[in-house]
């Protein structure tokens, strides 16, 4: 007993060192006598054409789950590697060409992945209890041998004895899933859910078909239609718009959605790879593998945009709902961002106000910021944000849980169906819409190469969408926060500030304490750092101040404009300074350390084995903690040199007109690309074999889909609820100023009018190409 237990730890040690057990009841081992019983019924008998059809040996059962005895006694890294990175899946068109026969996939726990031809009354079961039964004979014959020999001898049995605690914990640890399990049955989820999709595809038919075909229709449902209109949605999609200083940022947009592709692209194939070894290995341990690292910094790209944008667009809402008179001036900056504060005063109603100064230092305007218009600016951000992201994610998100596992078959689309993970997404949908789901509703995190198709990232439901459930957070804390810019702009610039220092100091020390790697792929920076809004909010909290400083710069712009027309004169953008300069060069430097220094460190022992890292543990924990702060301030550096016209044919290229559209769908194509890279992986007939000519082929493929599904999702339910959630607000607000008018004059009701106009020139023509509606700029 001893020893099969010993076996036992050898496989978890040695093959589950970085997994995590998923705890399932063990089942209960037959006994001699049921074990005689099922060998003579020939029920798991198979043919020649079903042993040929399977993988491994084809006159035995599969071959290398008999070699891990050899294996673990050899000790050898490689051969263990080898043996537990295997995976064949036979030939699976021959198996169900073979009348009576199924096909079926054996899962070893931390070991190979085996096709196996089966004949059609041999369950899964039944061919997986085949092994608790060679264990038991093993056991028995290796206590009979053992009762013969003398003491000194006895330990000769020990191999067999290793060999059949193996075979032991394999047959209570793996799992076997077979292809004719899969059923196209829709239940009532997956009715209701087609059924809405259906309603919403006959709206749009309905209201594009009305629009074009008929002219007799009255102005409002006329209007009514056009924002159903699949023609008039997909002419606002290709619209052109006025360039502007960052309209560069769409290109960023979509390249770094296309680099976030790639990543996850490349974790499926690498965990779906028939050729782990060696090709996997030897790709891991290149400095290709940069590229893959590089990956998961392209989420801070996103945040930090969204800090940019939504700054922008709540400080341009502050600023109209707080003006009460005066010409529009710069407000002075602290100064960590520029020269000079504002100075203070009451109001005769006891309200507090900051007193702006004019070019020539003369105190040129009020504002005025109160409780109730601060908390009424956060309400209506956070409302519009809502309905902006939740009608399409709530499309995908049943999409994927109710109707997706219905649409595939073959070897591997069992995985689908029966995984509990995807099953998360009928319990915790919730957690999703509440944008929770990266603190509470998918209980233990599965790593950033997660386990269960894919929920690459958490454990819950569409773990890649993790970011949403932060960026979200940042948005409301940012929602919060900015209203109240005009009145106290030391103490919102600190509040940012106080951000990028928690997000530095929290993965400092959960590095420490942890000793964790630089990579994503540790389970404690997983669940600890990589998930979590408190080490995470640096690059957006970073990307917020950006947005302060184009905030004030564009400020500045305009009052010299004013004042040089008022003195007759044209006033010009200031030429680049080599200060500039040297900022954007060592703002490239920094992007460049961030992206290259990791490689330093797994050169050695390559991205997935941190035993082998080269830095000691002071240095995982400081790159750890400066990475994606560090990372952001680069990107603020370049982007501050490409608003001021430099970057030449780079930036050029990033403000090219054909990005804006592909721009706007990168939220969907967001939302749909690992359901479609898991379709890729999990629908095909084989394992994949890793090259780069394959994960070339794959990732256009996976781009090309994922933006053509969102373009569907954006024509169907995205800019429908835009349109409609647009008007409502637009009404509403115009509704609410119309009041304040009748009822109420002077300070209050010009305040509440100027917070109207914010709205609604804030949802309907905003400055940057709708920063408030785009999620991930």
């Amino acid at each position: 007993m001893r020893l099969r237990e010993s076996a036992r730890l050898c496989v978890l040690l040695a093959l589950g060192g970085v997994l995590s057990e998923r705890a399932k009841p063990e089942p209960a081992p037959p006994t001699h006598a049921e074990c005689v019983e099922l060998l003579q019924s020939g029920l798991c008998n198979q043919t020649v054409v079903q042993r040929v059809a399977s993988a491994g040996s084809p006159l035995l059962r599969p071959l290398p789950f008999y070699s891990l005895g050899a294996v673990l006694e050899a000790k050898d890294a490689q051969m263990l590697s080898a043996w537990g990175a295997f995976k064949e899946m036979g030939n699976y068109d021959l198996c169900i060409s073979e009348p009576d026969s199924h096909h079926c996939i054996i899962h070893a726990f931390g070991g190979p992945s085996l096709g196996t031809c089966l004949p059609s009354k041999c369950s899964a079961a039944d061919y997986m209890r085949l092994f608790a039964c060679d264990e038991l004979f093993l056991d028995e014959g290796a206590n009979a041998t053992a009762a013969l020999l003398p003491p000194a001898l006895r330990n000769a049995t020990a191999l067999l004895r290793l060999l059949a605690g193996t075979l032991d914990y394999l047959a209570a640890k793996s799992t076997t899933k077979c292809a004719d399990s899969v059923t196209h049955a829709m239940g009532p989820g997956a009715r209701a859910t087609l059924g809405v999709l259906v309603a919403l595809a006959c709206a749009v038919a309905t209201a594009t078909f009305v629009n074009a075909m008929c002219g007799c229709l009255t102005p409002v449902p006329k209007a009514i239609a056009s924002q159903w209109d699949a023609i008039a949605n997909s002419r606002r999609l290709l619209a052109a718009r006025a360039s502007g200083d960052l309209d560069f940022l769409n290109g960023v947009r979509v390249l770094s959605t296309g680099y976030v592709v790639l990543g996850h692209l490349f974790l499926l194939c690498v965990f779906n790879a028939k050729n782990a070894v060696p090709a996997v290995g030897s790709y891991l341990s290149s400095f290709e593998v940069t590229l893959i690292v590089g990956a998961f910094s392209a989420v801070d790209t996103f945040f930090w945009l969204s800090g940019v944008l939504a700054a922008l667009a709540l400080l341009n809402q502050a600023e109209r709902a707080a003006r009460t008179h005066g010409p529009s001036q710069p407000l002075a900056l602290p100064p960590v961002l520029g020269v000079g504060a504002p100075a203070r005063e009451a109001s005769p109603a006891g309200e507090a106000v900051g007193c702006l100064a004019d070019v020539d230092g003369a105190p040129a305007e009020v504002w005025v910021v109160t409780f109730a218009s601060a908390l009424r600016q956060t309400g209506l951000a956070l409302v519009h944000r809502v309905t902006r992201l939740t009608p399409v994610y709530a499309a995908v998100l049943f999409t994927y849980a109710w109707l997706f596992p219905l649409v595939g078959s073959g070897p591997m689309w069992a995985s689908v169906q029966v995984d509990p993970w995807d099953d998360l997404c009928k319990t915790s949908w919730w957690a999703n819409l509440l944008y929770v789901n990266n603190l509470v509703g998918g209980g233990a995190v599965a790593g950033a190469g997660g386990a269960g198709g894919g929920n690459v990232g958490t454990g819950g439901c569409m773990g890649w969408t993790w970011y949403l459930a932060n960026d979200f957070q940042f948005f409301a804390g940012a929602a919060l926060v900015l209203p109240w810019y005009p009145r106290a702009p030391r103490t919102v610039v600190a509040c940012l500030f106080a951000a990028v220092a928690l997000s530095i100091v929290a993965t400092a020390a959960l590095s420490a304490q942890h000793n964790m790697g630089i990579t994503t792929f540790g389970a404690a920076y997983a669940s600890l750092v990589y998930f979590k809004p408190h080490t995470r909010c640096g690059a957006y909290a970073v990307g917020s101040l950006f947005g302060v400083f184009i905030h004030e710069r564009r400020r500045r712009r305009r009052a010299e404009r004013d004042l040089a027309a008022l003195r007759g004169g044209v006033e010009t953008e200031p030429p680049r300074t080599w200060p500039e300069l040297v900022v954007a060069l060592s703002s490239g430097l920094l992007l460049a350390a961030v992206f290259l220094l990791p490689w330093t460190d797994i050169k050695e022992g390559g991205l997935f084995d941190p035993r082998r890292a080269l830095w000691p543990q002071w240095q995982h924990d400081l790159y750890n903690a400066l990475q994606r702060p560090a990372f952001a301030a680069g990107l603020c550096g370049l982007a501050h040199w490409c608003m001021r016209r430099g970057g030449g044919v780079v930036r050029e290229l990033l403000a090219a007109p054909v990005w804006a559209p592909l721009a706007k769908l990168s939220y969907g194509a967001y939302l749909w690309h690992l359901i479609v890279i898991e379709y890729v992986s999990y629908g095909a007939k084989d394992y994949m074999l890793f090259t780069r000519v394959n994960i070339a082929i794959q990732y256009v493929f996976v781009v090309a889909i994922a933006f053509a599904l969102s373009y569907l999702s954006f024509v169907l339910v995205e800019k429908p609820f835009m349109n409609l959630e647009g008007q409502v607000i637009e009404y509403l607000a115009g509704s609410r100023s119309e009041r304040s008018d009748a009822d109420g004059s002077g300070m209050r009701g010009a305040r509440r009018g100027g917070l109207d106009a914010a709205i609604r020139s804030g949802v309907r023509n905003p400055e940057l190409g709708e920063p408030l509606i785009n999620p991930l700029a």
